[in-house]
């Protein structure tokens, strides 16, 4: 167990720094972050305060040299500042990790709570009505744009019936809880479609496996099979794309958190790459890089608890 928690551990800082230094020489290429705020040569802007605003933002070494200095930084608790407005980037960040928090979960919830269901409902009754229904569930659940949903849910429920809210988050917060339906089902509508798939081709699997027919011979009853046998077994598949999807959720999606005007990461994540505010970039960009490693270690741990002959050494 130590040796397995070492190895992720290793693994885990290897891809936070190439996450992040891929995207660091990335807003470079972009050009000189410095031009986009001050025009060297302009009026009022001398060469003189040119190399001092250099000095400043820490511009005036290799890249390379750049990163570390930015990795150091960070080791220190130091996130920098953001180039606009001079705001911490820690600050900016955390301000936003509510929000997405909040919709994340709620989609992330939606979506376990129907797809993973129905995948296990298309499987027992494979070949018949239902299969086909979730089957043609899954096939709209992916093939339907995002945006297209949230606008016609935004023109159904809040236009034309008025239950519900059409954006923002509230003041409230949690407890605006209409706020967070239309966009939690439009962010949750595809990747409910995803875990169905995923579940009925495991549950598949494991219904044809030996152990299953051998249990249904000796007389177990048919819901004892399905959900303590076969469903048990095939969870490792629906596990494993979860920590993908509730990652992609809490990063934020752009589109959704545009349509519903949702003050989460993913609008000032844009709005950091469309300035080529550098620190603030980073800021999101590390926030990710661990927060995908976390989940896929927490991932690795549940793999043992549901099938115990997994083992980590």
């Amino acid at each position: 167990m130590i040796r397995f928690l070492l190895r992720r551990v290793i693994f885990a800082l290897l891809t936070i720094v190439f996450a992040t230094a891929l995207v660091f020489a990335l807003s470079r290429l972009a050009g000189d972050p410095l031009l986009l705020y001050a025009k060297p040569g302009g009026y009022g802007f001398t060469p003189e305060q040119e190399q001092a605003l250099r000095e400043k933002l820490g511009l005036d070494k290799p890249v390379i040299l750049q990163y570390f200095v930015w990795l150091g930084l960070v080791g220190r608790g130091d996130f920098g500042k953001t180039i606009l407005d001079e705001k911490s980037v820690l600050t900016v960040v955390t301000e936003k990790i509510p929000a997405s928090l909040h919709l994340a979960s709620i989609a992330w919830i939606i979506a376990t709570a129907i797809g993973i269901p129905i995948g296990v409902l298309a499987a027992i009754k494979r070949g018949g009505s239902w299969d086909y229904v979730a089957r043609i569930f899954a096939l709209f659940g992916q093939a339907l744009p995002s945006f297209w949903l949230g606008l016609l849910l935004i023109f159904l429920f809040a236009v034309d019936l008025g239950w519900l809210p059409a954006g923002t988050r509230g003041d409230k917060g949690w407890a605006d809880w209409r706020y967070v339906i239309l966009p939690a089902i439009t962010l949750g509508w595809g990747a409910s479609a995803s875990y169905m798939r995923l579940t009925r081709s495991a549950m598949l699997e494991i219904l044809d496996s030996e152990f299953i027919k051998l249990a249904r011979a000796k007389g177990v009853q048919s819901r004892t099979v399905v959900w303590k046998h076969a469903f048990r077994n095939a969870l490792i598949q629906p596990l494993t794309a979860s920590a993908i999807i509730l990652t992609s959720f809490l990063g934020g999606s752009i589109i959704i958190e545009t349509i519903f005007a949702w003050p989460g990461m993913g609008r000032q994540l844009i709005t950091a790459v469309n300035n080529n505010d550098f620190p603030l970039l980073m800021g999101f960009v590390l926030f990710y890089a661990v927060l995908y490693v976390l989940a896929n270690f927490f991932v690795d741990l549940a793999y043992g608890v549901i099938d115990p002959r997994i083992r980590y050494e």
